[in-house]
């Protein structure tokens, strides 16, 4: 019965510890990005109580991480700073539901579509804005969109990319199948696993040579276009 007992007592324990941390790291994620937030758009915490009606006692609590707002106050906060509250906790990465629109059109991720944004809107990049220096920003703001350029160029090159990406697929495919191969033979004992190693090898290195082939063809052809 004490044996039970101990059990139980450890498993809460345990629980508690693992919800315990999960809101640590909730409440450090909502301060980030609240203050990030802020700043972005120009409040200071003051002005930022005086648009919103919440104390600045609590929004000072709120950006140090001390605390993490009521749902009523945080879809206050999200409305405000015209965000998702699921983006204000980290449960999505995207900033706004505008972002759910762009996932049904195009089918790319959340993540995926979170850094697009940030090739646009690279200020976002800096972990810190108050502490590096204007222009220092400036020229990572033309280099990032130097990077969205050139991949809008690859987008644009349809051929040429869908021969890339059914490169890459047929690749990854037959590497995911010689690996289970692989495996399945060593559990069995397979005396004709090396042959299948070699052979895989063999093939992969072809299939990744049609990957640079098809990715040098799609480079050629952006570099011949800017010379027009």
């Amino acid at each position: 019965m004490a044996k039970n007992t101990n059990k139980s007592y450890t498993n809460v324990k345990e629980n508690y510890e693992i919800l315990n941390e999960n809101m640590e790291k909730t409440r450090k994620i909502f301060s980030d990005r609240f203050k990030k937030l802020l700043y972005e758009k120009g409040y200071t915490q003051k002005s930022f109580s005086e648009k919103s009606g919440i104390s600045e006692g609590s929004i000072s609590n709120f950006a140090k991480g001390n605390n993490i707002p009521k749902e009523s106050l945080m879809l206050v906060i999200a409305e405000q700073l015209e965000v998702s509250k699921d983006y204000l906790i980290g449960q999505q990465e995207c900033k706004d539901y505008k972002f759910k629109d762009i996932n049904e059109k195009t089918g790319l991720s959340e993540k995926a579509i979170s850094v697009l944004y940030k090739l646009q809107h690279n200020y976002g990049l800096f972990e810190d804005n108050t502490k590096i220096d204007i222009e220092e920003k400036r020229e990572k703001s033309m280099e990032y969109q130097e990077h969205l350029k050139i991949l809008n160029e690859m987008l644009e090159d349809e051929v040429n990319l869908f021969w890339l990406l059914d490169n890459i697929k047929n690749y990854i495919t037959e590497r995911d199948k010689i690996f289970s191969e692989v495996e399945n033979q060593k559990e069995n004992n397979d005396i004709n696993l090396p042959l299948t190693i070699i052979d895989g090898k063999s093939k992969l290195i072809e299939l990744k040579a049609r990957i640079e082939y098809s990715f040098k063809e799609l480079l050629g052809n952006i570099t011949e276009r800017k010379k027009k």
